[in-house]
């Protein structure tokens, strides 16, 4: 059985940690950091990978499509005439245009090696 003090310390070590890191002044670039939740330090602790680049995304607020690899075909800088007409092509568009983050869904992973599998995409607005 877990005390129910055990519970208030958790929360209260949570507010406290959220406001170090909302009055933390190397944190902040023109506004400060406005945190909107108690949980922010546990929820940054399970990042696992953060991409970068330096292609002036950023800085120049200008974002580039170089290339992209469709159904095991790699579409790159060369070679950008996507064909509109494969399904596969339609439904990887439509998602990248409608979806903040994507990720594929395997329903049937005895197909995974052959011609006739077929990705579903689902979405998730973080």
């Amino acid at each position: 059985m877990v005390p129910i003090a055990l519970y208030v310390s958790l929360d209260i070590v949570r507010i406290i940690q959220m406001r170090a890191i909302a009055s933390d002044k190397h944190l902040k670039y023109e506004h400060p950091i406005s945190c909107r939740t108690f949980t922010i330090n546990e929820d940054l602790g399970q990042i696992g990978y953060i991409f970068s680049d330096k292609t002036g995304t950023l800085t120049q607020n200008k974002l580039v499509f170089k290339s992209v690899s469709i159904g095991g075909i790699h579409y790159k800088d060369n070679n950008l005439e996507l064909p509109v007409e494969d399904e596969t092509v339609r439904y990887f568009l439509t998602a990248l245009a409608v979806c903040n983050t994507v990720f594929i869904v395997n329903e049937h992973p005895e197909l995974i090696d052959r011609i006739e599998f077929i990705p579903k995409y689902e979405a998730d607005n973080a």
